[in-house]
């Protein structure tokens, strides 16, 4: 592209007064007003100019018109040119207060003829005219706001993930870079910027971008939502706005620049950087150095003996009063004693020689068990209900230490000999004490324990710090009283750990799992496990497993606590399935499959939100009927319809919708679904419960079934979901923005 170059010097564009006007520039109250009026607020206004060229010669070059209210710019009208002597002009112009909010006071309007001064004139000084505007206040009006600051939008300026800034400017498209730029080429310019407020501009976005103070672009974005950053796309025509002249110059970014957007905070609407431009080609962009994978460790060439595991089991080491159970009970004396050791080879190598593991008492050797056969790789051997304590030792009232130790004798050589030792505490009691009752609630206990929930859609403080400390304890009873709401049973009693860490933790957990699964799967495996495990750290923030016999929910808590808990809810949905059919969860790995149980924990965050908004009353998934909603829900639902065949993700929103509209033995849901628009928390937890229960040999078939029927239910799903948007929804009552997706687009 080309710079735009000036017209021949000699022309003169100014603003001119018509004989029968008060001035060049007037806002009237009515129309056909040529003197200026006194406004009242919010009331109708006619704005008229009017402009010459009192030269000789003609204006043949583009140029603009701008309209400036306290000196941001508010309209510019864009002119082909103007014959010599010639005069132009605007009248009537009624949408002032629909470009900039007149509050009560007095306003400085400003017409700027040639405002980016592409036309080469004999005077450059008489390119401006100013008037004061007075706005009056509506009788018995204060102008305060309706509504609280802490539920308004924020825009600000951000550096968008991989940028250097919030504005970026370079000769290279596509790149987003603080230059180079020169005269001599076309300049891109991107800038991003998001609503870090707690609620949706109900209006359009007005964004201006100023070169050196001068107004070079203005773009309309169609609203903000809360929580989103937007960068349009980059800007290619600031060389055929201004004439660009090599050295430095500014690039102000500003946000919402006539205060259309009542805000929290109306002082971090700007940013702005200077860069240089040169004369002349530029250097080619620099390739971008790729970051290598991580590496693969190299597959071990030895077993690795080590304390044992197994789901649903307690341990290395278990002793129990009662035989064939694996898992602990109270330990009376004078009972019965059975006593379980479980040793594994976590190692992708057979351990084929025979060894020992021998059992300990408070320090005294009591047995000296064999595993004559060795143990296959990646396998557990256990010795179950062993009946050596009674005899061996006096077992008294008190505490006293099991220990195991695996291949004493270093008969099988290891890939790790530091690990083949394991002693845990038990507590013997004179008597049997009492049963621990489950926990449960009251509907008082469910009320306190919800009560912290009120704050939080208010709140941006992370749950846990980067040191892990925070929050945790409030959002974990958060969570457990909307599961005991919806299951009868609170998760803190059933065979599960979950932990909320700090982000570091949490990645240090997930890479600990990793190397487990290095260790015991087929070296033909590890560039899949290598892929799975960098995606998780870097696009999760939860995962549910089996680990150490139980199952294991953790959650990165360095977030707002609704994104923890709404990840916790979805984690806890997995940990739900593979308590009530694990054998889904060990079906294999088809896509289908990962779908349902995906669906099965979507279901059960939206279950777990609607059944907290039934007891506590907050508007937790409602969301007003702004353009921009409606655009979010047409891209995300077209997106997830071209993605369904190859990401799980896309496909288990659209297969809880086809579950309800098409299968045959759900007729009830969708009578709640047709006639609501949605489901209750009770509806969707039935349709979890359903979904939980299907057998796994039956899956993949129901799954393509319910897709076979999507195009003749596309326009049903869009048609619910957006209808879900309500009309004239204050803003205090806008849900939360992590949340939207289960609320609108999710049955």
């Amino acid at each position: 592209m080309t710079p735009v170059q000036p017209s021949p010097s000699g022309a003169n564009l100014k603003p001119t007064k018509p004989r029968t006007w008060d001035a060049p520039l007037v806002v009237a109250a009515h129309p056909g007003g040529r003197a200026a009026a006194l406004l009242i607020e919010g009331q109708p206004s006619y704005l008229s100019w009017a402009i010459t060229n009192s030269s000789l010669e003609h204006v043949t070059e583009r140029f603009y018109v701008d309209l400036l209210i306290d000196g941001l710019v508010v309209e510019r009208w864009f002119s082909r040119g103007i014959s010599a002597r010639a005069t132009a002009s605007i009248t009537d112009w009624s949408e002032l207060g629909l470009r900039t909010n007149l509050a009560q006071g007095e306003h400085t309007a400003t017409l700027v003829v040639d405002s980016t001064d592409l036309i080469a004139e004999d005077d450059e000084t008489d390119n401006r005219f100013d008037i004061v505007v007075v706005v009056q206040a509506v009788t018995g009006i204060d102008g305060t706001p309706g509504i609280g600051s802490a539920r308004l939008p924020d825009l600000a300026p951000v550096a968008h993930e991989g940028w250097p800034g919030p504005i970026t400017a370079t000769a290279h498209s596509g790149e987003k870079t603080l230059g180079p730029v020169s005269v001599s080429v076309p300049t891109y310019v991107s800038f991003a910027f998001e609503n870090r407020g707690l609620a949706s501009t109900p209006v359009n976005v007005s964004v201006q971008l100023y070169m050196d103070g001068m107004m070079v672009s203005e773009q309309i974005v169609p609203g903000a939502l809360a929580g989103l950053v937007l960068a349009p796309p980059e800007w290619a025509e600031l060389s055929s706005v201004v004439r660009l002249s090599p050295g430095p110059h500014s690039l102000r970014l500003v946000l919402d620049p006539h205060n259309l957007v009542a805000e929290s905070d109306e002082t971090n609407n700007e940013y702005e950087v200077t860069f240089v431009w040169e004369a002349g080609e530029v250097a080619p962009p620099q390739i971008p150095t790729t970051t290598p994978a991580p590496s693969i460790p190299a597959p071990p060439t030895l077993p690795n003996l080590m304390p044992g595991w197994r789901f649903g089991w307690d341990g290395p080491i278990i002793v129990s009063n009662e035989s064939e159970t694996f898992v602990e009970t109270p330990l009376v004396v004078g009972r019965d004693i059975f006593t379980d050791v479980v040793v594994q080879n976590r190692s992708s190598v057979d351990a084929s020689q025979r060894y020992e593991a021998h059992l300990f008492y408070d320090g005294q050797m009591v047995v000296a068990l064999e595993a004559d056969q060795g143990t296959p790789a990646g396998s557990i051997h256990w010795w179950a209900d062993l009946e050596v304590l009674d005899s061996a030792v006096n077992i008294t009232e008190g505490t006293h230490t099991l220990k195991v130790i695996i291949d004493p004798t270093n008969a099988v050589d290891e890939s790790n000999e530091s690990d083949n030792v394991f002693e845990k505490e038990f507590v013997w009691t004179a008597t049997a004490p009492d049963p621990v009752a489950p926990i449960s609630y009251t509907i008082g206990d469910i009320a306190n324990t919800l009560a912290p929930l009120r704050d939080m859609p208010d709140s941006r403080d992370l749950v846990v710090d980067p040191d892990g400390e925070g929050s945790i304890e409030a959002v974990l009873d958060v969570a457990d009283a909307g599961y005991y709401l919806l299951t009868g049973t609170s998760f803190r009693d059933q065979r599960a750990e979950v932990s909320l860490r700090s982000h570091a933790g949490f990645i240090d957990w997930m890479e600990q799992s990793c190397q487990e699964d290095f260790a015991v799967r087929d070296p033909s495996e590890y560039t899949t496990i290598r892929d799975q495990c960098e995606r998780a750290k870097t696009e999760f923030l939860g995962v549910t497993t089996t680990r150490f016999g139980t199952i294991s929910v953790v959650v990165d808590a360095q977030h707002s606590a609704v994104e923890v808990l709404d990840t916790l809810v979805h984690e806890l949905g997995h940990m739900r399935q593979k308590l009530v059919h694990p054998e889904q969860s060990e079906g294999g790995g088809s896509l289908l499959l990962r779908g349902l149980l995906e669906a099965e924990a979507q279901q059960f965050q939206r279950s777990f939100w609607l059944v907290l908004e039934e007891q506590t009353g907050l508007s937790l998934l409602n969301y007003p009927a702004y353009a921009a909603f409606r655009q979010l829900l047409h891209d995300r639902l077209s997106y997830r319809i071209g993605e369904a065949a190859s990401d799980e993700h896309s496909l288990v929103h659209l297969l809880q919708w086809l579950a309800i509209l098409d299968d045959p033995d759900l007729p009830d849901l969708r009578m709640t679904l047709s006639e609501n628009g949605k489901l209750d928390s009770a509806a969707s937890s039935e349709l979890f419960d359903y979904f939980v229960a299907m057998p796994v040999e039956t899956i993949d078939d129901y799954v393509q079934s319910r897709f076979s029927s999507l195009p003749e239910h596309v326009d049903a799903i869009s048609d619910i979901a957006l209808a879900r948007l309500i009309p004239f929804l204050p803003s205090d009552l806008e849900g939360m923005a992590e949340l939207r997706m289960v609320g609108l687009l999710t049955p």
